[in-house]
C-alpha cells in the first residue's frame, strides 16, 4: 500500500480549505459548510493537526452572515441543551451525562438528527417524549436554522455539546452564542482533529491525555479546561457467542474503530500476528467498524485463528469471556 506523507495530507486539506474560502466569498454558504465538512473529516482521518483557526473563522464569518436570531436571555430556568451530534446511546458518554443531569433535576432538550432515531433507545427510555427534538432539514443551512430556532424557543441558557469532530452545524449556530449562554463541550474525540474552538466556553475531557492535547496543541486556555473522568455505562445484553468454538481457548480480543490501528508500519497487526505465534489456543478477535483489510489478511493467513465482527451490542459480555483484551495501536481508545 502506498504511503501517505504528511505533505501530500497538508496540501490535499489546504485546496479544499481554499475551495471553501471561495465559496464564502461568494455567500455560497451551503457549499462552504459541506466543503468545510469535508476538510474536516479528511484532517480527522489522517490528525496531521488537531485544530485550524482559519476553519475556525469561515464558519464565525457564515454564522454572522446568516443572520442568526441572537436573543439576550431573561430567566433562567434549570434547563439544559444536550446537543448530540453522535446519536448512538450503546457508546460513548451521552447516557451517562443525561442520567446525571436527570437525577440533579434538570430539565433537559435532548437534540439530534432524525437519521439517528432507531440508535438511542436508551435514551429514549429515560427522557420523555417531548424532551428529545429531532433535527429533520437536510439542507446544512436549514439545520443551522432549525437548531437556532430551538435555542430561542427553549430559552437555553446552557448546552452541552457532544459534537462529532467535523460537526458545521452546531459549530456554526454555538459560535455566535458567546456571552448570551454558557457553552460546555464534551470532548470525546480528544485524539484527534476537530471543529468547535469557538463554539464553547469551557471544555470537559475525560482523561488527562486529552486535557493536556487541548492546552498544549489545541491552544485553550488553562482555566477553560476540566476533566470529568470516564465511568462507563455497563450495557446489561445477553451473551450472543463467539463467532467460534471459545472452549479451552485463550481468546485475545479487541475492538473499534479501526483506523486506530493504522499506522507506524502496521505495528499493531506485527503485534498481534506474534502473539497469535506464541500459543496454539490463543484465537484473536476483533470487533469494530471501518477498513478491515489487514485483518482480512490475517484471517487469510490464519484461518481458525483470527476473526473479525462489527460492533456487538454484548460487548461487555464478550470482555468477560476473554483471556487479554488488546488495546488498539497506535491510537487507543
Amino acid at each position: 500500500m502506498k504511503k501517505i506523507s504528511r505533505e501530500q495530507v497538508l496540501k490535499d486539506y489546504n485546496k479544499l480549505k481554499i475551495v471553501a474560502r471561495k465559496y464564502t466569498q461568494k455567500n455560497d454558504y451551503e457549499k462552504a459548510l459541506r466543503t468545510i465538512f469535508v476538510a474536516a473529516g479528511f484532517m480527522y482521518t489522517y490528525s496531521q493537526i488537531y485544530f485550524d483557526d482559519e476553519l475556525e473563522q469561515l464558519i464565525k464569518i457564515i454564522g454572522d452572515d446568516l443572520c442568526l436570531n441572537i436573543s439576550i436571555r431573561g430567566d433562567r430556568p434549570k434547563k439544559i441543551m444536550f446537543y448530540d451530534g453522535f446519536g448512538n446511546d450503546r457508546r460513548g458518554l451521552a447516557l451517562i451525562y443525561l442520567r446525571a443531569l436527570k437525577k440533579l433535576g434538570y430539565g433537559i432538550v435532548y437534540v439530534t438528527y432524525q437519521e439517528f432515531s432507531g440508535t438511542i433507545d436508551e435514551i429514549s427510555k429515560l427522557l420523555d417524549e417531548h424532551e428529545i427534538i429531532y433535527l429533520q432539514e437536510k439542507s446544512v443551512v436549514k439545520q443551522i436554522h432549525e437548531l437556532n430556532n430551538i435555542i430561542n424557543y427553549n430559552n437555553i441558557c446552557q448546552v452541552l455539546l457532544y459534537m462529532c469532530p467535523d460537526d458545521v452545524v452546531a459549530t456554526t449556530v454555538f459560535s455566535q452564542y458567546k456571552g448570551v449562554i454558557e457553552r460546555y463541550l464534551i470532548n470525546l474525540t480528544d485524539h484527534a482533529f476537530w471543529l468547535g474552538k469557538e463554539a464553547f466556553d469551557y471544555c470537559i475531557e475525560f482523561r488527562s491525555y486529552g486535557g493536556n492535547l487541548s492546552y498544549q496543541e489545541r491552544k485553550i486556555e488553562h482555566d477553560k479546561i476540566f476533566c470529568l473522568p470516564f465511568y462507563p455505562n455497563i450495557a446489561c445484553e445477553e451473551f450472543q457467542g463467539f463467532p467460534f468454538e471459545g472452549k479451552n481457548k485463550k481468546i485475545v480480543f479487541s475492538g473499534g474503530a479501526l483506523y486506530k490501528t493504522k499506522g507506524m508500519d502496521n505495528l499493531y497487526y506485527k503485534m498481534v500476528e506474534q502473539i497469535i505465534q506464541m500459543d496454539e489456543d490463543v484465537i484473536f478477535y476483533y470487533a469494530g467498524e471501518g477498513d478491515c483489510s489487514e485483518i482480512d489478511k490475517l484471517i487469510k493467513k490464519y484461518p481458525q485463528k483470527v476473526y473479525y465482527s462489527h460492533e456487538r451490542k454484548d460487548f461487555y459480555e464478550v470482555m468477560k469471556r476473554c483471556y487479554v483484551y488488546l488495546s488498539t495501536y497506535p491510537y487507543f481508545g
